[in-house]
Parts: structure tokens; C-alpha cells; sequence
């Protein structure tokens, strides 16, 4: 996932707690885990912090991440044939919902196809 704005990551999902490092716009992250508002990623030196989410929230669209790897479906349901197997951390744009199904486009190939809303986290 991509940070859209610079911010600080904490020791723990806590804006109160410690401040371990940056989050740099424009630079991709792989989150780990999700507490609250917060991700777990591993920032550039290495370290792991607690970034909020804010800080991958696109402004224009509404965007949302792999948690896992994924399959990126020709339509909203298990019937449909598989386009893509998706990596974990792949940035989507929203583009419809339907049912237990988000239609998507994939931010860096442009590809589009359905997604199970139970394998994206915001």
C-alpha cells in the first residue's frame, strides 16, 4: 500500500505512544496487521511501527489493500474465472460494490475485476 501523506509511526497503535519513525509519501508499505486505526508496517530502516491509516487513504477514491493473497474474479461471485492472482499489499480503487463483492481496479496495471470484500481491508 502507498502512503498519500508523510506522518509519523508509533511503538504501538497509539497516537500517544512512542514515535519510532516516517511515513514517507509516495513510498509502499506491506502491512502486517490491523489494531483500530492503525497498520503494522516495517519502515525503511527496518524497524516495525504502528502508522494510522489516514496515511493510505486516498482523498479522490476510495482505496483499499490485499491483506493476503488474493483473487482478482471476471465477476462478483466464485463462479466467475480467476483474471489475477493478487499479491499481498496491491492498492485497489473501489469502483462498485455488490453484494459480499467490491468491483475494483488495480491501481498499477489499470486491471479491473471483483475482489471478495472479506480478503481488502481500508
Amino acid at each position: 500500500m502507498t502512503a498519500q501523506i508523510m506522518g509519523n509511526a508509533y511503538k504501538k497503535p497509539d497516537y500517544n505512544s512512542t514515535i519510532v519513525g516516517r511515513v514517507l509519501k509516495g513510498k509502499t508499505y506491506k502491512p502486517f496487521e490491523k489494531k483500530g486505526e492503525f497498520y503494522k508496517i516495517q519502515l525503511s530502516d527496518g524497524v516495525y511501527g504502528w502508522a494510522p491509516m489516514d496515511s493510505f487513504k486516498s482523498k479522490k477514491k476510495k482505496t483499499v489493500f490485499t491483506l493476503d493473497v488474493a483473487k482478482l474474479r471476471s465477476g462478483p461471485g466464485p463462479g466467475y474465472g480467476v483474471l489475477q492472482k493478487l499479491e499481498p499489499a496491491t492498492d485497489l480503487i473501489v469502483l462498485g460494490s455488490y453484494g459480499q463483492y467490491y468491483q475494483v481496479e488495480i491501481k498499477e496495471t489499470k486491471l479491473r475485476g471483483y475482489i471478495l470484500k472479506a480478503m481488502v481491508f481500508e
